[in-house]
């Protein structure tokens, strides 16, 4: 689903220094790591990736998100103005990475039908349409034949609209297309660059 992009020999060499390290970082992953070393640690994250932005590219509509190891076991995820978490799915002390993008998917998907909706909805073919909310399913399957595949094969949606009356045959047509441009939906199709790279960490 996605396409990554990295360089091997940056990334074995990367390798071993972290092996020949691991002796000495591994008390600073213990379960005392402090939540000003996680603050510092997410900052420092945070830093790279917005230089990593300017670098590339100054558009507004980028988004810096950075996932940084807490103290207990689980993600700590920071954007713009949240903070959140994530776990495995086998522990389950908070959502795990897919549940979190199949969540976006039906969220960016009931967005960007509410918008088809509230942009059209003085047209002829809502006229009368009165809608009043959206329920998404996202379901991810996987091959039946490999029960050891972590990858999904395909998504699916299962779209309700509560509306009245019933949606007609031309209204879910004109829903159907402006799935085309829903974001998230779009992003698994797109291209990941990938960038490895060691932190030595230390003591604050």
């Amino acid at each position: 689903m996605f396409a990554t992009s990295s360089r091997p020999s940056t990334a074995n060499v990367h390798h071993r220094q972290l092996r020949s390290k691991s002796g000495s970082l591994a008390k600073h992953w213990s379960p005392a790591f402090t939540d000003r070393m996680l603050r510092s640690l997410a900052s420092q994250c945070a830093v790279r990736c917005r230089t990593v932005m300017r670098t590339f590219t100054s558009d507004p509509r980028c988004n810096v998100v950075t996932a940084v190891s807490s103290d207990n076991g689980c993600m700590r995820v920071t954007t713009k103005k949240h903070v959140f978490f994530a776990d495995d799915k086998l522990v389950g002390s908070a959502p795990c990475p897919k549940e979190y993008l199949c969540g976006a998917l039906a969220a960016c998907a009931a967005m960007t039908l509410q918008t088809c909706y509230d942009g059209s909805r003085e047209r002829s073919v809502f006229k009368g349409t009165a809608i009043r909310g959206w329920s998404v399913i996202v379901m991810d399957y996987y091959k039946a034949s490999d029960p050891s595949a972590i990858t999904p094969t395909h998504f699916s949606m299962h779209i309700a609209a509560f509306t009245e009356p019933p949606l007609s045959l031309a209204q879910i047509a004109r829903f159907e297309r402006a799935l085309r441009v829903c974001p998230v939906k779009n992003s698994l199709k797109q291209e990941v660059l990938v960038e490895i790279c060691s932190s030595p960490l230390s003591p604050l």
